[in-house]
């Protein structure tokens, strides 16, 4: 069963960050290699202002197979508390076109290399398109019960 069409996760490296270490963690959220995969990590500069920028790294998941172990591996990395909220919270983080959003604390991630969610912006952001059927945003909510209530099972495309 496909939960995804798509997935985006982005963090934000200012200029007092270790871009390298930034980076490092980025990828490092991901069970494969993503070189191998033949992904990339997007990088945009943008402007803080006229001396300052900071760049915004991204990967984007498009196929199944990299949805699902990505998705497991985050789901395993995570509390049940905090997929408990996840499921509580459900409302306010599923837009109008079903992108589910997720953010993990950077600082936690980066220096403990914990999960922890957060409403701040000082975070690794995670956005999945879901692949709810029909697309409506009852069936969004009720394929995010669904990926709370139970465990995906390996290999799972």
């Amino acid at each position: 069963m496909r939960l995804f069409h798509h997935a985006w996760i982005t963090v934000y490296a200012k200029p007092e960050d270790n871009f390298q270490r930034v980076k490092e963690t980025l990828v490092k959220l991901f069970p494969f290699n993503l070189k191998e995969e033949k992904l990339k990590v997007e990088e945009t500069i943008a402007d803080i202002d006229e001396i300052r920028k900071f760049s915004i790294l991204q990967v984007h998941l498009e196929k199944a197979h990299h949805l699902n172990a990505f998705l497991k591996s985050l789901l395993s990395k995570l509390t049940p508390e905090q997929k408990a909220i996840l499921n509580k919270q459900k409302e306010s983080r599923l837009d109008s076109a079903l992108h589910f959003f997720i953010r993990l604390d950077k600082p936690n991630l980066m220096e403990l290399g914990e999960h922890w969610l957060t409403d701040a912006g000082n975070c690794f952001h995670i956005k999945f398109l879901l692949a709810a059927y029909p697309a409506t945003r009852k069936a969004g909510l009720k394929l995010i019960d669904t990926l709370f209530s139970q465990d995906l099972k390996e290999g799972e495309d």
